[in-house]
């Protein structure tokens, strides 16, 4: 069971990761082209800005946030974590994986209240040209979250089987070294 849950954790994430540099990739061509148009052309692209925001931003701040913790990227302060015994530290990290998955649950629960919302209003905005959708970004979030959700129960019954079989190990890493090079 552990192990088909790493399988979609790693695709899932490796995907949204993915998804997430092509955005950012996207977001760079359209600013570019838009500097072009506006300055050589004097003919801006209209809705760059909102682009921008609402989609370009929202993808590359949130889809690579599952594989951001696969790989043990996110910021953390660990100076006292590192001086525990390898026990006292596992223990350490599968309390905080623990509370970080039951906010991650409540935070996806409320992404995908509003994203439901969000899709059932047809959300827009103005911009001076015409109305942009906003609904599909909102669910950005909620796969990301998904995706983050899974990643660190899968890291969380890695380190409780761990501990439950007397072996050493770390949150750093373990859906890598099930799944190969990243």
């Amino acid at each position: 069971m552990i192990r088909t849950l790493e399988i979609a954790a790693r695709g899932l994430s490796r995907l949204l990761a993915t998804l997430s540099a092509i955005f950012l990739l996207l977001m760079a061509f359209h600013i570019t082209i838009e500097v072009i148009a506006r300055y050589v052309f004097n003919s801006p692209i209209p809705g760059t800005l909102e682009f921008g925001s609402f989609y370009y931003m929202v993808a590359v701040s949130f889809l690579a946030l599952g594989y951001g913790q696969m790989y043990d990227r996110h910021i953390s302060v660990e100076f006292v974590v590192h001086a525990m015994p390898p026990r006292a530290r596992m223990l350490t990290e599968l309390v905080a994986l623990v509370i970080s998955a039951g906010f991650t649950a409540m935070y996806g629960y409320m992404s995908y209240v509003s994203a439901v919302a969000k899709t059932i209003n047809r959300d827009y905005t103005v911009t001076q040209h015409f109305n942009l959708i906003l609904w599909p970004s909102r669910w950005f979030l909620v796969v990301s979250i998904a995706a983050l959700f899974l990643v660190l129960v899968v890291q969380a019954l890695r380190i409780l089987q761990a501990l439950l079989a007397g072996e050493v190990r770390s949150v750093a890493g373990d859906l890598d070294q099930a799944g190969g090079a990243h």
